[in-house]
């Protein structure tokens, strides 16, 4: 019996191209080296994760599947990863076979260092990690791809096997092949920061009393600028031409 992980060549294609089937899909990830030859050459596919684990914004109650975890969120991950180990062969045409994907707020430093409570939570979770038992992944060096595919949550050698092969078919089956049309370049009417230039300045004047205080060493003073999208515009089209530009 092969060992696993699974790893199937693929035929390559333009990652945007194979990602944008699954662009409106839940919990679908898009690890993308825009850059090739330059800053990043690998890029990454997962969808449909196993294992979902988040963590709402302060005071931070964390789940897995929904059930709540009595660790703190990095503690949570971290004890799933080691119940699903992601065992990298020396073959591996990549250096990323499979395991968590997600996002953390800056918020979510709270957890490690206190800090003041935040006074607004933007978004509806500090952090969301999904466990991903199966990846596509791009060489864009190379032009070369592959699915990678672990059989995880299953423990058995021949239970993992199957389930491995089946998911690695299924996520195939939903990768696009075609070329993608011309990005629709979006305008807007106006953005609008979320806080006035004089609250703005006067944050900046007390991380600057603050530092000659010695209460800190460092501050990034930062805000949102917001803007109305046109109906109908979709993220990916926006992520697109943020790419392309």
């Amino acid at each position: 019996m092969t060992a696993l992980p699974l790893i199937k060549p693929i035929p390559f294609c333009d990652p945007v191209a194979a990602f944008a089937p699954l662009a409106e899909q839940n919990l679908a990830m898009f690890l993308d080296s825009a850059l090739p030859g330059r800053c990043g050459r690998y890029s990454y596919i997962v969808a449909d994760p196993f294992r979902v684990i988040r963590c709402t914004p302060y005071p931070w109650v964390v789940t897995v599947d929904g059930q709540p975890s009595q660790a703190d969120p990095f503690t949570t991950v971290a004890r799933e990863l080691a119940r699903f180990p992601a065992e990298r062969p020396a073959e591996a045409p990549v250096p990323f076979i499979g395991g968590a994907v997600g996002f953390l707020s800056y918020e979510l430093g709270g957890v490690v260092e206190k800090l003041p409570q935040p006074k607004s939570a933007p978004f509806p979770w500090d952090m969301t990690v999904g466990l991903y038992d199966v990846i596509a992944a791009f060489d864009t060096k190379e032009r070369k791809a592959w699915v990678i595919s672990n059989g995880y949550p299953e423990s058995g050698p021949s239970e993992r096997r199957a389930r491995a092969e089946m998911r690695a078919e299924q996520l195939l089956s939903m990768l696009g092949t075609g070329p993608q049309g011309p990005v629709h370049h979006t305008s807007v009417a106006r953005w609008r920061p979320e806080i006035d230039q004089r609250a703005y300045e006067a944050n900046v004047t007390s991380a600057i009393e603050a530092t000659y205080a010695g209460d800190i060493y460092q501050a990034n003073i930062s805000q949102r600028f917001l803007a109305d999208i046109p109906e109908n515009t979709a993220a990916f089209e926006i992520y697109r031409c943020l790419r392309e530009k």
